[in-house]
């Protein structure tokens, strides 16, 4: 889902290459940056997608996966959230994103 934060209005889009295997990271990052996103709230961001998602000037906020949007939204409004940042990145960790 691509909300924009200003307006709340959002769109719904087919995560990219579910089936890809070793790619799908990759695929994930490229299909996120196309569509001019500039920070990620997410559950789990893999090892390939992080590096993509950095690559292209994208914050990543993971371990988000036991909020529903609207909440990680308010809290990363709100400042609550932790980003993602070298070795912190990519673990899963419920609740990790929080501050």
């Amino acid at each position: 889902m691509i909300i924009d934060s200003e307006t709340m209005k959002y769109e719904t889009i087919k995560k990219p290459a579910m089936d890809a295997g070793k790619g799908a990271g990759i695929a994930v990052a490229q299909s996120v940056a196309r569509q001019g996103v500039g920070t990620l709230l997410t559950g789990f961001v893999g090892p390939k997608a992080y590096s993509g998602l950095q690559a292209a000037g994208i914050q990543i906020f993971d371990g988000l996966n036991t909020m529903d949007v609207w909440t990680a939204l308010k809290q990363h409004t709100d400042r609550l959230l932790l980003q993602c940042s070298g070795t912190n990145a990519r673990k899963g960790i419920p609740d990790r994103g929080h501050s």
